[in-house]
């Protein structure tokens, strides 16, 4: 995830207060990234280490009584908006809920950002939690 726990504890709280707003399940998503290199994929994490990330986020969601449930799902790393959003299409999700990370104005435009591409993607509503 990369992100530090008071971050993720910032991105959940705004889960949780959209959730009780109305009856909602939350889909927890973990990108497990891979790359390609003479043909084979390269995953940059064991799946064991993804799920265990998924059921972590899920059994917090769980402990404020947020309905969720969890999905592992593989993405090369320069897809990983396109793969966020095709999932919420098929799940008919009403709101993408993503995190954006800080960074300077130089290593966005050199990396880009996930957040930024799914936002300017996507035909679904996105909520974007910053980190506080």
């Amino acid at each position: 995830m990369g992100t530090t726990k008071p971050s993720l504890q910032r991105h959940f709280g705004a889960v949780g207060e959209l959730s009780k707003s109305s009856a909602i399940t939350v889909h927890v998503v973990h990108l497990r990234l891979w790359d390609q290199a003479r043909g084979a994929r390269f995953y940059l994490e064991e799946e064991s280490e993804a799920l265990e990330l998924v059921d972590k986020a899920s059994r917090w969601l769980a402990a404020f009584d947020i309905a969720a449930t969890g999905s592992v799902l593989s993405a090369l790393r320069w897809l990983c908006a396109e793969t966020v959003i095709r999932y919420a299409e098929v799940l008919h999700v009403g709101v993408v809920v993503v995190g954006s990370r800080r960074r300077t104005m130089a290593s966005q435009a050199l990396l880009g950002s996930t957040t930024y591409q799914i936002e300017k993607m996507s035909s679904l509503r996105v909520m974007v939690v910053h980190p506080a």
